[in-house]
């Protein structure tokens, strides 16, 4: 699609209530679609339209993702929308290919998301794994040093959840700090 086509596209949709740019399959009407002011009671029915102008395309992933990316952005809907919309979709006079093409669009969208979500928790838990066990070993080297009389220093390292301080604990013990040092620094 050239610019000037892009423009006249736009230019065209800018005038068009929603419900005329269903008839109008192409990737500029189903974004603008989302961009209106579209009644509370037609957003479910909205998002299922985008959904079917953008499974009709048969756009390749990146493409459909970065379009169903938009929708999801600008047509938020709420619990009760998602609910409607989904009714929309099992209900409707959408055909069972169709309606199978907009479930892989929303799909893939939503794997994409768990994905990411579960690469971000790996992460915090590696972080907090880290921390866990870098409280361990101070806690195990400040008992081989100094004996149980660490106990109130266990607790107070267990209380810190910022691995700054107790990477300074863990350096004051390894240079032979004494415990009253050791309980400063964690005090600080």
């Amino acid at each position: 699609m050239n610019h000037d086509q892009l423009f006249k596209d736009l230019l065209s949709c800018y005038f068009l209530e929603f419900l005329e740019l269903f008839a109008r399959p192409n990737p500029t009407a189903a974004t603008l679609m989302t961009r209106m002011n579209i009644a509370k009671a037609d957003r479910p029915r909205a998002k299922v339209e985008c959904l079917r102008i953008l499974a009709g395309l048969k756009l390749d992933r990146p493409r459909a993702r970065f379009l169903l990316g938009f929708i999801d952005r600008y047509l938020q809907l709420t619990q009760e929308e998602t609910g409607i919309f989904q009714r929309e979709i099992e209900c409707s006079d959408i055909q069972p290919k169709e309606r199978r093409a907009m479930m892989d669009l929303t799909n893939s969208w939503e794997i994409k998301g768990r994905e990411e979500g579960l690469k971000e928790g790996l992460k915090e838990g590696l972080k907090e794994g880290r921390l866990i066990e870098l409280k361990e070993s101070i806690i195990r080297l400040a008992q081989h040093r100094f004996g149980p009389a660490v106990k109130d220093l266990a607790q107070a390292i267990e209380a810190k959840n910022e691995r700054e301080p107790l990477d300074r604990v863990l350096t004051a013990l390894v240079d032979h700090a004494d415990l009253p040092e050791l309980e400063q620094l964690l005090a600080d």
